[in-house]
Formats: structure tokens, C-alpha cells, sequence
């Protein structure tokens, strides 16, 4: 069985009753020499008692005040009145700290032991826990930084100090203590010379706003894509439209029944060509131009550098006329429009023509003849402009889709991003109540943070208590 050890309190009230028990032993024994063996008590800390229960259960109501004071009550009066209703008051509350629940009405109490109390038992651990504690802390390294700058105070600089602080009412005459305006006492001349002060500040994240340019990628491509329009038809035992209706790039656009032959003709709208004999091609169409798309304009303009205002056009293999065209258009400066480009009359969409100079007769003036181009003139001028040519009317138009499509554009990962600009146009498209803020909260609340108060309020009592230490007089 393992020996217990008794608290020293138990060992206080046993050792008169050892001591006696030794004197008997001593009278019975004689001349024997007996040694009787105290062992020492255990300095050990008696269990700490449970504490109370940190729930507050509230104080009852308070009675209803006392009726006023009647306005002639004398200073006496009023001390005696005062003591009575003091000491009603102390025995109703005389018992109040030791009602059960009166703990937990202290603010900042807990019903547990802080992690503190682990010193009672193992005060060796308080010095090791304290050296890691003050190695691990800012105000430790800061206290005993090798790079920490010193400043050297001379008993000079506190002279000012010293005679404020041995009469400060000298330098508070005139001034109440309701702030308002009095007479000024001014305060002790400095020495004169420069002095150097010692000051903090918070090292941390601020904003800084520069300009950032972000190189991007901008194609251009004439929106031509085609729509296929396709006819099918569905019966029994025979299915022409299956290559359509499994099609992902096509989709129906009617269905009509034709119950008295027992089929059904659908209609198909496809974004690609489909082959398959069961699926008839009825025509095709430019397809809608997607959100966001551009459209252009061009004017077409056609023009001669002959001088030509009026001719007939003529077939350039037989030589016969053909058209007798009036208010034909001079080139003049189109060929230097920025906004003009040249093409072949086919690719502007107009019909090819050829102009004649001059013409000759063949045949009998008076029996019948023909007209015989002699001098063709020179080829037609077509040009394409995006702007109006002034002095000049355009014989068509025409009209194209263009979609952009930004590339090159890897912004990288939100930490190492490789782009930090967006242009106006780029932040109306950004849906702002579908983006993740949080990362951008968590750096502001980083940049944000205060130094602990406790910890600084410690810094300080520290720094003037080495100070006083350092510079006694």
C-alpha cells in the first residue's frame, strides 16, 4: 500500500503529540537509547475547491425610492435622514455577497481556474515558460534588439520637467477647472540646444495608386457564318429525320402532320451542313449575328479617270452597245481616301461594264448598219469606303457583321496575377455581385490591425520605469 502524505496543517497539529509519545518511549526504555524518525512534511498544495457558478441569476427588482426631501429640511436633517435609509439598505444587502449565484454577477467572471494555477504544483516550469514566452514576444526582442537605436538623456533635458513637477500650480493660475479662458503662466525655457526623441510607428500595408497598362489581344473577323435549313419526314417503319433530331448542331423549327398518308414533315434549322439522303437542303441564310457584334457600312463607289460623263457600255467580245448610261462619276482624290479601299466591281457586289470612247458605224447609213466600238476606255475605278466621300454619290452599300474576340489574355492566378488594368468598356461587362471579395476583406482587416493595447500599454509602463531606473538622481 503506497504511503499518503498528510498536508502540513495535519502535521502542525501532530507533532505535539509525537514529541510526547517520544518522552513515554524514553521512560519505558530506561537507559535504552532509542531514536524516533519525524519525517518532513510535504509542502504540498491542498485541492483547490470548486469554484462557484459563473451564471448571474439576477438581483430582484429594487424597492421603489423613498419619497422626495421637503424643501425646508435642514443640513442636519438631511445627515440623519441619510443615515437611516443607509442603514435599512445595509441590512437588506448585508447578506448579499453570499447568496448563491452572487459570483456570477462579477463582471469578467469565470468558474474555472486559469491555466496559471498549473505553477502551484510545477513552479520549476514558470521560469522556462516565461523565458519562451519573452523570446516569442514583440516587446522582448524589441527590449533587447542589438540594433534598437538608444537616445542618451541628460539631466539637462529633463530641467524643464523637474520645475513643472515641483510647483505645477505656479503654471495652472488663472485656469478653471471648467475649461474656460484664464490667464497663462508660461511654461520653463528650454535649453536651447537640439534634442533627440525616440518614436514608433506601424509597420504594415498601405494603397499606392499607380498606372498599370495591360497588352491584349484584339481579333476582328467578318461574322458570315450560314444557317442550313433542312426538310424531313418521319413515318412508320421509316425515320429521315434521325441525323437532324440527333444532330447537337441542328434543332427543329415545325412539325407538321400529314395524318392521311400517315407521316410527318419536320423543319431544321442547322449551324453546319448534314449528309444525309433522308435530309433535303431547302436553302440557306446568313445567320443572326451573336450579342455584341458590330455592324459596318460601306459605300460603293464607282468612277472613270477618262473624263467620261455620258458613253455607252459595250460587249467587250462582239463590240456591240448595250446600255447608254448617263452621270458617270470622276475619280478625282478617291484613291488617297483613308477611308477607301479599291476592289473589282464583282467583289463590291455590282456588275462587271465596260465603257466605250469612241464609236464607228458600219453599214449603209440609209439600208441599216450597227454601232462598233472603236477606243474602249479605260477600266472602272471601284472603291469601298467606310465614310462618305464628299462630291461623290455611291451606287450601293454594303452592310457586314464583325465580332471581337480578345485573346492572349492569361490573367494568372489571383496572387501573381500577370494583368492589373481593365479598360471602362472591360469593368461595365463585370458582374460584381457574382465576385469573391473575401480575399480583398481579409487584406484590408491585415492592413487594418492595431498593435495589441495590453501589450503596448505594458511597453510603455516598461520604457518609463527603465527610464526612471536608468536616470535617478
Amino acid at each position: 500500500m503506497r504511503a499518503r502524505s498528510l498536508p502540513r496543517r495535519a502535521w502542525s497539529r501532530l507533532t505535539p503529540a509525537i514529541l510526547l509519545l517520544g518522552a513515554v518511549l524514553g521512560l519505558i526504555g530506561g537507559t535504552a537509547n532509542a531514536q524516533v524518525y519525524i519525517p518532513p512534511p510535504d509542502d504540498l498544495i491542498e485541492n483547490l475547491p470548486v469554484l462557484p457558478s459563473a451564471i448571474d441569476p439576477g438581483i430582484a427588482p429594487p424597492a421603489p425610492p423613498p419619497p422626495s426631501a421637503p424643501v425646508t429640511m435642514t443640513a442636519d436633517e438631511a445627515k440623519a435622514e441619510a443615515r437611516g435609509l443607509g442603514s435599512t439598505l445595509r441590512g437588506a444587502y448585508e447578506g448579499l455577497t453570499q447568496a448563491p449565484g452572487a459570483a456570477g454577477q462579477i463582471p469578467g467572471y469565470q468558474d474555472t481556474y486559469p491555466g496559471q494555477t498549473s505553477y502551484y504544483t510545477n513552479s520549476e516550469a514558470m521560469q522556462s515558460d516565461g523565458a519562451v514566452a519573452g523570446w516569442n514576444s514583440e516587446a522582448y526582442q524589441t527590449a533587447n534588439s542589438t540594433t534598437r537605436p538608444t537616445v542618451d538623456i541628460t539631466r539637462g533635458d529633463l530641467s524643464r520637467a523637474t520645475a513643472i513637477e515641483a510647483d505645477p500650480n505656479a503654471y495652472l493660475d488663472g485656469m478653471s477647472a471648467d475649461g474656460s479662458t484664464g490667464s497663462c503662466t508660461p511654461l520653463p525655457p528650454g535649453s536651447g540646444t537640439a534634442n533627440t526623441a525616440e518614436w514608433t510607428c506601424h509597420v504594415g500595408s498601405s494603397v499606392v495608386e499607380q498606372p498599370r497598362t495591360c497588352t491584349r489581344s484584339l481579333a476582328v473577323a467578318e461574322w458570315n457564318d450560314t444557317l442550313y435549313q433542312y426538310l424531313c419526314v418521319t413515318a412508320a417503319g421509316f425515320d429521315g429525320c434521325a441525323s437532324l433530331a440527333g444532330n447537337a448542331m441542328c434543332h427543329r423549327t415545325a412539325s407538321y402532320p400529314v395524318p392521311e398518308y400517315g407521316l410527318t414533315v419536320d423543319y431544321y434549322d442547322c449551324d453546319s451542313p448534314v449528309s444525309d439522303p433522308g435530309a433535303y437542303l431547302m436553302g440557306t441564310l446568313p445567320k443572326p449575328p451573336p450579342a455584341g457584334a458590330f455592324q459596318v457600312v460601306s459605300n460603293v463607289y464607282r468612277c472613270n479617270r477618262e473624263g467620261i460623263a455620258d458613253a455607252l457600255t459595250f460587249d467587250p467580245v462582239t463590240g456591240t452597245p448595250l446600255q447608254y448610261l448617263t452621270g458617270l462619276q470622276q475619280c478625282g482624290s478617291i484613291a488617297s481616301n483613308a477611308s477607301c479601299t479599291v476592289t473589282s466591281a464583282t467583289a463590291a457586289g455590282l456588275a462587271e461594264r465596260s465603257l466605250c470612247k469612241t464609236w464607228d458605224f458600219i453599214g449603209d447609213p440609209f439600208g441599216g448598219g450597227s454601232l462598233y466600238c472603236l477606243e474602249p476606255a479605260a477600266p472602272e475605278e471601284v472603291y469601298v469606303c467606310t465614310a462618305n466621300v464628299a462630291g461623290m454619290t455611291a451606287e450601293s452599300a454594303i452592310s457586314k457583321w464583325f465580332v471581337e474576340t480578345w485573346t492572349d489574355n492569361a490573367w494568372g492566378k489571383p496572387k501573381t496575377e500577370t494583368c492589373e488594368g481593365f479598360s471602362i468598356f472591360e469593368f461595365q461587362q463585370l458582374d460584381l455581385a457574382a465576385m469573391d471579395f473575401s480575399e480583398v476583406y481579409a487584406d484590408f482587416m491585415e492592413a487594418a490591425k492595431l498593435p495589441d493595447e495590453a501589450a503596448a500599454l505594458v511597453q510603455i509602463q516598461q520604457k518609463i520605469a527603465d527610464y526612471y531606473a536608468a536616470h535617478k538622481p
